[in-house]
């Protein structure tokens, strides 16, 4: 579950910038990839080629680092919370639904966000908004795990105002003053994509659900990932019953490295500084006050791996605390121990030799290694039904395999293996007996359905 953050009239959160609208969809503007960085990428696959070129050394070795399990904030399993976006959130849609019902406001609000904003079964961006407001949040019809649902689909799900905690459980007269306070809260639909599944027979909880919102008088907040509602557009006219859909604005190098920054001051005491491993630069350091003269600013190094960040996750902010994450490395203490004996054995110049590979850093702060961002490669003998899968689960988001296979009649040979190969490559997370595409694989998924012809989202 995303780690909980102060609520909004903290003082933590008194010199935060001032939220980003959300923009309509369309308007989403993704960070481009830094001039030197594509032209670099673009020789490293041509020499790859023409050219036989040894690499520069790196400051540290790969062979001297291992993927970091503690220390900081950031090597932690939980993913946080985006406070910026949660901000946003807030004034994208807080003052509408706090406000009276206006029949000059429109009373439909459609919030749509890219595939992974919660996992497996947590609750996601808008459905932690709705509890911090405390607003009702309809369930999605409960599945039997095989590919079907438990209930009966066709019956319409009721929309009406639920009791709080601290409210009676009897409904209220419609006239009375605290049923008109009832009826005046907004219902949360916090994920569409969990209201079918792409098979025979598999949308009719979503059109029943359509139709129930386009009769009702109540206000409705809807959340639906991209590619759901790309393809719900298509499969069941889903636009012409809901309004046109918001999302946020792209996290480009500034916002990611002001978001970094506000959780490394936010997090764990123990001093920490994170550098890049291929040339020692900063990129964060965890455990002071934001400070240009301690290096939390971004320098030149900083502020380049910001832009490479950016770019490689598309500007969704769980994409890169992912790639971020998967890209932390710790120094092997083993072999720095074999390395300081012999240097010991050899005397004074093989010691030297060691602090010139490797600068030391404060020594009361753990020093954990920023590597290259991940690359992902796809099952050459089995890319179209690796497609296939992946499609499937960003419009779904998290599916059992059975559910999955369900979603798939196409596919060209047994998937288990593919999907095993999926999982082995980096691109299918699994949690509980749920698989879901892994953020970090998130942008190279976009890329391989975009080249093989396949129907993307729209931001």
């Amino acid at each position: 579950m995303p780690v909980d953050r102060p609520p909004p009239d903290s003082p933590a959160e008194d010199t935060a910038p001032a939220p980003a609208p959300f923009r309509s969809l369309g308007e989403y503007a993704y960070p481009a990839m830094p001039a030197d960085d594509a032209v670099r990428s673009w020789w490293s696959r041509l020499r790859q080629v023409f050219v036989a070129v040894e690499e520069s050394a790196p400051l540290i070795a790969e062979d001297r680092l291992q993927r970091a399990t503690d220390g900081g904030f950031a090597p932690g399993r939980a993913r946080p919370s985006c406070d910026p976006l949660r901000r946003e959130l807030d004034a994208a849609l807080t003052d509408w639904a706090t406000g009276p019902p206006d029949p000059f406001v429109p009373r439909l609000q459609l919030i749509v966000l890219p595939p992974g904003d919660g996992d497996g079964d947590e609750e996601g961006l808008l459905a932690a908004w709705a509890k911090r407001h405390g607003l009702d949040v309809l369930a999605p019809p409960p599945r039997d795990g095989k590919g079907g649902f438990t209930a009966p689909t066709s019956r319409p799900p009721d929309l009406r105002p639920q009791p709080r905690d601290d409210e009676p459980a009897g409904r209220e007269p419609a006239g009375s003053e605290r049923g008109a306070e009832a009826d005046a809260r907004p219902l949360v639909v916090p994920r569409l994509e969990r209201w079918f599944l792409r098979r025979h027979n598999g949308l009719e909880p979503v059109r029943t659900l359509l139709k129930a919102i386009d009769r009702a008088d109540r206000r409705v907040v809807i959340g639906c990932n991209s590619w759901a509602w790309a393809f719900l557009k298509i499969a069941v006219d889903a636009h012409l019953v809901l309004p046109a859909g918001r999302t946020f604005v792209a996290f480009d190098a500034e916002r990611l490295s002001e978001w970094f920054r506000e959780m490394a001051a936010d997090g764990s005491s123990d001093p920490v500084s994170f550098r890049l491993s291929a040339t020692g630069g900063h990129v964060l350091k965890q455990g002071e006050q934001e400070d240009a003269s301690n290096g939390d600013a971004p320098n030149g190094a900083a502020t380049n791996y910001y832009r490479t960040l950016a770019a490689r996750s598309l500007g969704v902010p769980w994409v890169a605390w992912d790639l971020w994450r998967r890209s932390l490395r710790s120094e092997n203490l083993s072999h720095r121990q074999a390395e300081q004996d012999a240097a010991a054995g050899n005397g004074a110049a093989a010691n030297g030799a060691d602090e010139s590979a490797s600068p030391p850093d404060d020594p009361e702060r753990q020093t954990l290694w920023v590597a290259a961002l991940e690359e992902f490669t796809l099952p050459a003998r089995h890319e179209p039904d690796a497609l296939l899968m992946l499609q499937s689960l960003l419009i779904h988001g998290p599916l059992t395999e059975a559910e999955l296979f369900a979603t798939l009649p196409a596919l060209q040979c047994g998937g288990a293996g593919v999907l095993s190969a999926l999982a082995g490559a980096g691109f299918v997370s699994r949690s509980g007996n749920r698989v879901a595409c892994a953020p970090a694989a998130y942008p190279s998924v976009r890329a391989g359905l975009s080249a093989s012809g396949f129907p993307l989202d729209t931001l």
